[in-house]
C-alpha cells in the first residue's frame, strides 16, 4: 500500500528530526513529551512511536481502513520489540555503540513495523480486535504520560554508559 510507504518516509523524517527537537525547542516540555530527551532506549523508542501515532491520525481522517487501530497497535509493538532485540543484540555482540548502526537499527525497525502494518491493513479482523487495538494505542499514550513524569528504574530508561 502506497500510503504506508508515505507513512514510513514520514516516520523516518520526523523520527530523525525528533532526536533534535527537544534541544532545538530550548527544552520545551511538549517536545520532550513527544520526542527524545536523552539517549536512553525508551527515548529512542518514542522517536518511532510518535510519528507512527501521528500517521495513524492522518490515516484515520483520510482513509477508511476497517482495522486501522489493530494494525497500528501491532505495528507499534513490532517496532518496540524490533528496537530492543536489534539494539541490545548488536550491543551484546559488539559491546559498544556505533552511531551509524544505531541509526540503521531505528530505520530497519520502522520498516519492519510498516511492513506489518501493510500486511494487517489488507484484512478485516473484526470489531473486537480493532477495539483492542484502539485501547492498546490509548494505553501507549498513557504510558508516554506516566513514564514522562515517573521514569521506571529499568535498563531501557537509563542512558547508555
Amino acid at each position: 500500500m502506497l500510503i504506508e510507504i508515505f507513512g514510513l518516509v514520514f516516520s523516518i523524517i520526523l523520527g530523525t528530526l525528533g532526536h533534535f527537537l527537544y534541544e532545538w525547542s530550548n527544552y520545551n516540555s511538549f517536545f520532550g513529551f513527544l520526542f527524545s530527551k536523552n539517549e536512553s532506549t525508551w527515548e529512542h523508542i518514542k522517536l518511532g512511536i510518535t510519528p507512527i501515532l501521528l500517521w495513524t491520525i492522518i490515516e484515520f481522517f483520510t482513509f477508511k481502513f476497517s482495522n486501522l487501530f489493530f494494525a497500528k497497535f501491532i505495528s507499534i509493538i513490532t517496532f518496540i520489540i524490533s528496537i530492543i532485540i536489534l539494539y541490545y543484540g548488536f550491543k551484546l555482540l559488539v559491546k559498544k555503540n556505533i552511531i551509524f548502526i544505531d541509526i540503521m537499527i531505528f530505520y530497519i525497525s520502522l520498516a519492519i513495523s510498516y511492513i506489518v502494518s501493510i500486511y494487517l491493513l489488507k484484512f478485516y479482523y473484526g470489531f473486537i480486535l480493532n477495539l483492542v487495538g484502539f485501547i492498546g494505542l490509548c494505553f501507549i499514550i498513557y504510558l508516554y504520560k506516566k513514564f514522562n513524569s515517573n521514569t521506571p528504574n529499568c535498563f531501557i530508561f537509563k542512558e547508555p554508559t
